[in-house]
């Protein structure tokens, strides 16, 4: 942990003793199970014990539940009321990275981030059928950190990818959450088009979040809610009683957006050696299945929702969001040509526990499927996750997360150079600190993650302040410092710390 973080923590924990001498007794159980349930005025009891379990994210509530939302609720407003949206800035600052060593090296010094953005979203009704559209894009002013004079010197594999990489970060534009929703039946709810279903029980390290890709390209600066990537997919909710079944196919097939060569969070082998022969493993072609038919994948899901507790379990059949190395015929060679994705099938379940000012939160999961650079037999990982939540100080939530990944057949691995770095046990763990103040308009973040049982394999540690300046205007910021480990990775991360900054006005 650095010691401007610590500094800033320090500041920060006379805020404590106040909010924990006021008055929390007030809370009930159904106060606690508030936020997985929709609002009463949604009407149908079945649906409001089992609402939020198809979607977490705020633009897409079940239809026929609530009208849609609304920009203003001004009647001589000019825009349309189904209208609404965001535009804003991100900036941040990297103050630990050291001078490039070599000239063909970038300088990851400085202004990181310069992005303004602008997303619209339509939210309405039309005769029965919602309809949602939602659209971002996005411009990266921040300067090259490799200028084009030094670019053109690079060898052309090298100048290729780095160009290719740099396109999306400069530019970005996309459709995101976009679909139809409709209630054939009282008991059926249909979704058609790009959208996130987020499965799991725990904020952070869940276990069986396995439907909808993620934007990995600044691992610690975002929560988990808001780098889930939509998909295209068909999904039906049918709702019984206290029952919940969810049915859903993907027919898009899209996987991770990672950090690629030119970034500070791609992984240099040879870090000293920018255009070294090692860092270019991951320019080999990536295999990407088609979209639709026999790569189409699957989704299924039942909950529960009883008194104080909830449960779920998950079937998922889908292709695995990180790429393997394989070689067209594993007797032809022992160099990897190629990379691919491979088909995985996932059974889980989820369970929610509510017991005063606490919520407990655990998940299991069994991975078959899985694939190494060696040979081309399938292995299994069994991975289990718990959390712990406690909201009984008015206005904070205080949080713990641990998973464990374990590698059923390490012994079995092939003996190469691409599989000397895995693991037969992976532990993480997070804890939050979340806090509201000056009348809820002030918001404190504070995030510790770490990889290894007691840190010692790296890990990030997140402040954030955000604050409502006025309606629809927020203004935010914070410090993200990387922690160092025994590993690689971890040591070429710790150079990332940085300053970051937002506005946003939502409109």
């Amino acid at each position: 942990m650095t010691r401007a973080f610590v500094v800033l923590v320090a500041l920060l924990l006379s805020a404590i003793p106040v909010a924990f001498a006021q008055d929390a007794s007030g809370e009930t159980e159904d106060d606690l199970l508030e936020g997985f349930e929709e609002s009463d005025a949604e009407g149908d009891e079945s649906k409001e014990l089992l609402g939020g379990f198809e979607d977490e994210t705020e633009t897409a509530p079940s239809l026929g539940k609530e009208e849609p939302r609304g920009i203003s609720g001004d009647e001589d407003s000019l825009l349309p009321k189904a209208l609404s949206g965001s535009v804003g800035f991100d900036f941040s600052y990297a103050y630990a990275q050291e001078a490039p060593p070599t000239t063909q090296h970038p300088d990851w010094r400085g202004l990181r981030k310069a992005r303004s953005f602008v997303q619209l979203q339509w939210d309405d009704k039309y005769g029965g059928v919602r309809v949602f559209i939602d659209m971002k894009a996005s411009y990266e002013a921040a300067p090259d950190p490799l200028s084009a004079s030094k670019r053109n010197t690079l060898a052309g594999a090298f100048r290729n990818e780095y160009e290719e990489a740099r396109k999306p970060i400069m530019r970005e534009a996309e459709f995101r959450e976009t679909f139809v929703q409709f209630s054939p039946l009282e008991f059926l709810d249909v979704t058609l088009g790009r959208q996130i279903i987020a499965w799991g029980m725990l904020d952070s390290l869940t276990v069986v979040d396995v439907l909808n890709s993620r934007d990995n390209r600044e691992p610690g600066l975002v929560d988990l809610e808001d780098i889930r990537l939509p998909v295209t997919a068909s999904r039906l909710d049918f709702f019984l009683s206290n029952f919940q079944l969810q049915l859903a196919a993907l027919h898009e097939i899209r996987f991770h957006k990672e950090s690629r060569f030119g970034s500070e969070f791609y992984y240099y082998p040879d870090a000293a050696n920018f255009t070294g022969t090692q860092n270019q493993l991951a320019f080999l072609t990536e295999d990407i299945p088609a979209d639709g038919g026999a790569n189409t994948e699957y989704g299924l899901a039942l909950k529960g929702v009883f008194t104080g507790w909830d449960a779920v379990l998950y079937y998922a059949d889908v292709f695995e969001d990180e790429a393997h190395y394989t070689v067209p015929s594993p007797l032809s060679s022992s160099t990897p040509t190629r990379r691919k994705h491979a088909r995985l099938t996932l059974v889980g379940t989820g369970m929610n526990v509510a017991a005063g000012s606490w919520l407990v939160k655990g998940e299991l999961a069994c991975f078959r499927g899985l694939h190494f650079f060696g040979n081309e037999r399938d292995y299994s990982r069994s991975d289990a996750a718990l959390g712990v939540e406690y909201s009984g100080i008015t206005d904070v939530t205080l949080g713990a997360e641990a998973l464990y990944q374990h590698l059923n057949e390490f012994d079995e691995l092939p003996s190469n150079s691409l599989t000397a770095s895995i693991e037969r046990e992976i532990v993480q763990s997070i804890f939050s600190w979340r806090q509201d103040f000056l009348q809820q308009t002030l918001h404190l973040n504070v995030l510790l993650f770490q990889f290894g049982r007691t840190g010692t394999k790296g890990g990030s540690r997140r402040l954030g302040l955000d604050y409502d300046w006025s309606d629809g205007v927020r203004v935010g910021g914070g410090l993200l410092a990387y922690a160092s480990g025994d590993n690689d990775i971890a040591r070429q991360f710790d150079k990332n710390d940085r300053f970051f900054t937002q506005l946003t006005y939502a409109f």
